[in-house]
């Protein structure tokens, strides 16, 4: 089976790193974006993609691709040049349609497939919160790498927190991501020496994934009911992964990854993120190891690159 993604940005490596593994469980697939991201994210999220810029070159590479594709897979929104190619030159039999998280709630209630001239035959949503709008659409879940260097004990005598909000737009239902409440409980403990806080600068998606591997606990929004990509990569590094996850989105997470098990999130909301916050940091150092043992543990179960690549193609009717 042969797959083409395509994506308007990198969507933080999600297409990239889908490509990577569907080529690794025997398809052969690869992922063009139109527009990378500026300033210090250039260059960091695209390792597994291809730059289409429109040039004669990157346009005779896609036209290859798309003339020998069984599976068109567009994230979120492309542009009409993309488009124009797809129906000039895709003769498989699925073009499919694929919802990520975008940082402006518009698409959630502006249906982009319809916006785009392209005729979908099977429709898909990122499992997290967006699945509550697009009820009729298929759940999957990001693909994220394993950290390999997971689970390293840590000697220190207090736990390293690792905490990068991406971003503090206000508005919207499910926009927010940054808390002042939870800054101000994070600040106070690493002033008090409790945690060592780790806010590392925008780095390469595998970078940050090996250095939260060396970390103790990864920090979640708490604000929305939802979950993001930061979480399945904090399971991955054998992390104690804080958010405020509600049913829903826990139900959607299950129901993509074909599990009966939620996974290990430890829950936190505003209203107690001071509570709970020490009590994971005077948790015995000993059962700390065992909540992270446990992360990692439920990533290989259920979110292992490689299984999740398999579930993809069987969603795909491979």
């Amino acid at each position: 089976m042969r797959i083409v993604h395509l994506s308007k940005t990198p969507l933080a490596s999600s297409p990239g790193h889908m490509s990577q593994y569907l080529n690794e469980v025997g398809a052969t697939s690869s992922h063009f974006f139109e527009k990378d991201y500026p300033g210090d994210l250039a260059n960091k999220m695209v390792n597994n993609s291809i730059h289409f810029n429109g040039d004669a070159v990157s346009t005779e590479i896609l036209k290859e691709h798309l003339d020998e594709a069984d599976i068109i897979h567009v994230h979120n929104y492309i542009s009409p040049k993309l488009t124009l190619l797809i129906n000039q030159y895709h003769f498989g039999t699925d073009i499919i349609y694929h919802v990520h998280s975008p940082l402006q709630e518009g698409p959630l209630f502006t249906n982009a497939a319809k916006m785009m001239d392209l005729r979908f035959t099977k429709l898909f949503v990122v499992a997290q919160y967006q699945p509550r709008h697009y009820q009729d659409y298929q759940p999957i879940c990001n693909i994220v790498s394993d950290c390999k260097t997971s689970v390293l004990k840590n000697e220190s005598k207090v736990p390293r927190v690792l905490y990068t909000p991406a971003h503090s737009r206000k508005g919207g239902r499910w926009n927010p991501k940054g808390s002042e409440i939870l800054n101000t409980a994070i600040k106070s403990l690493s002033d008090q020496g409790k945690i060592e806080l780790k806010t590392p600068k925008k780095m390469s998606s595998n970078q940050l994934l090996t250095y939260r591997g060396i970390c103790d606990i990864t920090i979640d929004e708490i604000l929305t009911g939802s979950f993001h990509q930061i979480s399945l990569e904090g399971l991955s590094a054998g992390n104690i992964v804080v958010n405020n996850a509600d049913f829903f989105s826990l139900e959607m997470l299950k129901l993509a990854i074909n599990s009966n098990e939620a996974p290990p999130f430890f829950k936190m909301s505003e209203n107690n993120c001071h509570e709970k916050l020490n009590e994971i940091i005077t948790t015995p150092n000993d059962f700390k190891e065992d909540l992270k043992e446990t992360s990692k543990a439920y990533f290989k179960k259920y979110l292992s690159p490689q299984r999740l690549a398999l579930t993809l193609l069987e969603k795909y009717g491979a």
